[in-house]
């Protein structure tokens, strides 16, 4: 018996493995790390887990819950459909100009943890496969926050290790800002289905939790303005000690997966970080190409925040750091802490998000390459 219990484990932890694949690879390479650094890595994590960042994403998380619960993501999609009509390509368009809009204000992070379960509900009505706008507003999420130097945790280090003028950084990214949303539509077109769904069956009647969809809003402004204040941590328990107040049930529901895959990131590529600090300890990057190139390939490898922290006495160019950074985000999965919460919240495979996202970061990064290269880039 206690054998058959043991084999019953066996496979369920295998099946959870299986199952969660990123959370896999991310202990598998916690593990190589902690054997690696003789356990060093272990005794340093409460400094590698950026617990501001972490305790932002965890309050949102919660608060997109109690807005999926009170109903107003089924409201919005049946309202947009019967607005704009049933065209899967209309209704991507309007998804990724607003998921662009809101990142440059809300950051990237936060506006995909309120457009993901909005555009599952809505693809679920139109019957068509999520994957592709999905992986849209993800990259429209990640070009938006490019703009403003609060749109995303690499743009705010920059903002704040640089000095920079907030006018001066949303002069410098506005180029490549209209020119790849620019790309950006004319690729959605490209990829979305062209053809109308048709009629549609009326959706049965959708009743609004009142109640905690107000809760759930007026969360949502308080955490963004105390995330903005540097207060996430206060913005945490605010969080959860409303929602027990209002609807228990709903912090229990929290996705403690998703919570630990964040965790993990910023241990390992904050540790992997501090390994290659040394290996270019006193070097100096000066060709605007190569400047460009090293933190968008660099954030392939480690993402594009602990990227942008390795790179920062290394590079003297801001302003190419700062494409760099922000271009890396749109390639592989690993290169932006968005792109994972797409995977996570929606369960669309790594497969189908880079068979769409990775075309479109090729065509960005040969663009503004070819820009920078022959100084065609303004105030660069």
């Amino acid at each position: 018996m206690i054998i058959s219990r043991a084999k019953l484990i066996a496979n369920r932890a295998l099946r959870f493995l299986r199952r969660e694949k990123l959370l896999t690879v991310l202990t598998t390479l916690f593990i190589a790390l902690a054997v690696g650094t003789r356990g060093a890595v272990v005794t340093k994590i409460p400094q590698l887990i950026n617990a501001p960042t972490l305790a932002s994403i965890v309050s949102l998380l919660l608060v997109s819950k109690a807005m999926e619960c009170s109903g107003l993501f089924s409201w919005v999609s049946v309202w947009m459909i019967s607005r704009f009509g049933s065209s899967p390509t209309r209704l991507g368009l309007i998804m990724v100009l607003l998921t662009a809009m809101s990142s440059s204000v809300v950051m990237n992070d936060n506006a995909l943890l309120i457009y993901v379960p909005l555009t599952l509900s809505l693809t679920r009505l139109l019957n068509t496969d999520p994957a592709p706008l999905l992986t849209l507003i993800t990259v429209a999420a990640n070009l938006g926050s490019s703009l403003t130097p609060i749109g995303n945790p690499q743009n705010i280090v920059l903002w704040r290790c640089y000095g920079v003028p907030f006018h001066e950084f949303v002069e410098t990214m506005a180029p490549f800002v209209a020119v790849s949303m620019a790309m950006l539509v004319a690729y959605s077109r490209l990829v979305m289905p062209r053809k109308s769904v048709g009629a549609l069956p009326k959706p049965p009647p959708i009743k609004l939790d009142k109640p905690l969809l107000i809760t759930s809003v007026a969360l949502l402004c308080v955490d963004v303005v105390l995330i903005e204040m540097n207060l996430a941590i206060p913005a945490l328990v605010a969080t959860v000690v409303v929602l027990l107040l209002v609807r228990r049930e709903l912090v229990a529901r929290i996705d403690l997966v998703l919570v630990a895959i964040f965790a993990l990131i910023f241990i390992d590529f904050g540790e992997l970080s501090t390994l290659i600090t040394p290996l270019i300890h006193g070097t100096t990057v000066r060709n605007p190409v190569v400047e460009l190139v090293l933190p968008i390939a660099l954030s392939q490898v480690v993402s594009n925040v602990p990227a942008t922290i390795l790179l920062l006495n290394h590079v003297e160019n801001w302003k190419l750091l700062a494409l760099g950074v922000n271009i890396g985000g749109l390639g592989f999965v690993i290169g932006s802490l968005a792109n994972i919460i797409t995977l996570r919240l929606s369960r669309i495979t790594l497969r189908d998000f880079h068979r769409y996202a990775v075309p479109f970061f090729a065509a960005v990064t040969t663009l503004i390459t070819l820009l920078v290269e022959l100084h065609a880039y303004p105030n660069i």
